[in-house]
């Protein structure tokens, strides 16, 4: 049966140990040919180049000004902060944000090394799902799959048996489809194309390629929230995770494993806290 999340895998599809970017914020106060003009003498970029970042600001809210080393990344938001515009530095890849429209749609933008590993892992859930029997998923040997579809009567296991058999097909199929729904709204890139991505810092400090968006509708929402949530709780048995919150495994994915674990979460996280407000 295949486990979601091996090793060799996330090695490929995602560095935790990223650069640092340098963010600066839209605000009511700065007029746009002053941020234009900040980027232009600056970061001596060409005026179409500043021109273009100043958009991005101004109609985005935000834009990704430069990459590199914390240190580099902290001297360039002194700077904007010297300027009197609106700053602030992150790890690259953290910068994802859902907001909603007045119309309901829900949008976040995404780096292409955060899709990649998305895709890697709605993937591997999908397999994981398909792999089970859907008779059997009460004596599993996968503990991924027992916290997926636990047991209804924990201590009665011929009740259990009989509410697996009219419910566990419906809840596999729906898994499955909210999982297919993820997938599909990530876009059909390979996933060998994945580790292309590149993981050192961009030449010269300078701008970051722009992320990728995603929009999502009434029932896309839904889909990833419960598809996020059966990725964590995948997660959290790779971990061996126990009720108080304790991660025991002891193995060299481990680190890599619970940055995964935590950067759904707070991707979870910005998507409920979009649709809640």
């Amino acid at each position: 049966m295949p486990k979601t999340f091996e090793k060799s895998d996330l090695r490929e599809a995602v560095s935790l140990d990223r650069p640092w970017v340098t963010i600066v914020w839209d605000d009511p106060v700065n007029l746009m040919s002053y941020v234009s003009y900040v980027f232009r003498s600056y970061f001596g970029v060409a005026a179409e180049e500043a021109e273009r970042l100043m958009l991005r600001v101004h109609n985005s809210g935000k834009a990704v000004v430069a990459t590199g080393n914390r240190e580099s990344m902290e001297r360039h938001v002194e700077a904007m902060h010297d300027f009197g515009l609106w700053a602030t530095l992150s790890p690259r890849g953290l910068l994802m944000l859902f907001t909603r429209d007045p119309a309901g749609t829900v949008s976040a933008s995404f780096e292409s090394v955060e899709l990649g590993l998305l895709r890697l892992a709605a993937s591997q859930l999908i397999e994981l799902l398909l792999a089970a029997e859907t008779h059997a998923l009460g004596t599993s040997a996968d503990p991924a799959l027992r916290r997926l579809l636990p047991d209804a009567y924990p201590d009665d296991a011929e009740a259990s048996a009989e509410f697996r058999r009219f419910t566990s097909g419906d809840l596999l199929d729906r898994k499955l489809g909210n999982a297919r729904v993820v997938l599909a709204t990530l876009g059909e890139e390979p996933l060998d194309e994945i580790a292309d991505e590149p993981l050192e810092p961009l030449l010269d400090d300078r701008f970051e390629v722009a992320p990728t968006p995603i929009a999502l509708d009434a029932v896309g929402v839904q889909s990833w929230l419960r598809t996020l949530t059966d990725l964590r709780l995948t997660l959290a048995e790779r971990l061996q995770m126990s009720p108080d919150g304790e991660q025991h495994l002891d193995a060299d994915e481990a680190p890599l494993l619970s940055s995964i674990y935590e950067w759904l979460g707070m991707v979870q996280e910005s998507l409920v806290y979009a649709i809640d407000r």
